[in-house]
C-alpha cells in the first residue's frame, strides 16, 4: 500500500524565482505539483501552493516516519533555496481526493 503526503507552505518575502527553486527541489524528492488518478497516467494539476507525493509503505513503516523524513527534506530545501516561512505536511493512506473549480458568473 502507498502512503500519500500533502505539503503546503508560505514563503515569506520571496519572489517567483525562489518559489520555482523550492518547486524543483521538492519535485526531485517526489513531491510534485500534479497527481494521477488511480489507474490512469493522466496528470492532474494541483492548486498553486499544494504539492503531493506518493511513497511506498515498504520505505516507511509508519506515516510518522515519512512525515519526519519530509520535514527534514523540506527544511533542507528551504535552506538550499534561501527561503523561510511556515509549512504543513500531511501523511496518510487510504484517502480520496477530488479537484474542482469554482467560477463566478457576471451578473450583467
Amino acid at each position: 500500500m502507498s502512503l500519500y503526503a500533502v505539503v503546503t507552505f508560505d514563503l515569506e518575502g520571496s519572489d517567483w524565482k525562489s518559489y520555482d527553486c523550492v518547486k524543483e527541489a521538492l519535485s526531485a524528492i517526489g513531491i510534485k505539483k500534479t497527481i494521477q488518478r488511480k489507474g490512469s497516467t493522466q496528470e492532474v494539476d494541483l492548486p498553486r501552493n499544494m504539492f503531493v507525493g506518493r511513497f511506498e509503505e515498504e520505505q516507511f513503516e509508519k506515516s510518522g516516519m515519512l512525515r519526519d523524513h519530509l520535514r527534514k527534506e523540506i527544511e533542507r530545501v528551504f535552506e538550499a533555496c534561501s527561503v523561510s516561512g511556515p509549512y504543513f505536511v500531511f501523511v496518510g493512506k487510504k484517502w480520496a481526493w477530488r479537484k474542482g473549480t469554482v467560477t463566478m458568473e457576471d451578473d450583467e
